[in-house]
């Protein structure tokens, strides 16, 4: 994924305004996802994936 790609994720520096949490506390799955907006609604999903590792 290319950040240049996808508007939302860079076009509106005021988070209130473009960003919303789906899920941010999922301590079972560890995994994140919120949406990012732009002005004209058009929206990405992100998800993150937080991986236990063990050395």
């Amino acid at each position: 994924m290319s950040f240049i790609n996808h508007p939302a994720l860079y076009e509106e520096k005021d988070l209130t305004q473009n960003f919303s949490w789906i899920r941010g506390d999922d301590l079972d799955t560890l995994i994140v996802s919120f949406i990012r907006r732009t002005k004209k609604e058009e929206l990405i999903i992100i998800l993150y994936t937080f991986l236990l590792t063990y050395l």
